[in-house]
């Protein structure tokens, strides 16, 4: 039944992984070349953590989604002790 959310859960926690690491990998490369520092490079950095946080922000939306509407991952597993 959860399987749509999951699916979209994954498909947002991947895209999401993949755009930090682009942006730690732009500030590293900002930081070796001496470029890391001026008005400019600081508002396109702010404005990509923000666009990150919107991406962060509907990651983690779906998976409220599935704790909270779905149940998943909150039942006992047969066997566990209680």
């Amino acid at each position: 039944m959860a399987q749509g959310v999951v699916h979209a859960h994954w498909t947002w926690a991947f895209w999401t992984l993949w755009y930090f690491g682009a942006m730690a990998a732009l500030r590293v490369a900002l930081l070796l070349t001496g470029r890391a520092r001026g008005p400019r490079v600081t508002v396109v950095l702010v404005m990509g953590g923000v666009l990150g946080l919107g991406l962060l922000f509907e990651t983690a939306d779906r998976g409220a989604e599935l704790v909270y509407r779905h149940g998943v991952g909150v039942g006992v597993l047969p066997g566990a002790p209680q």
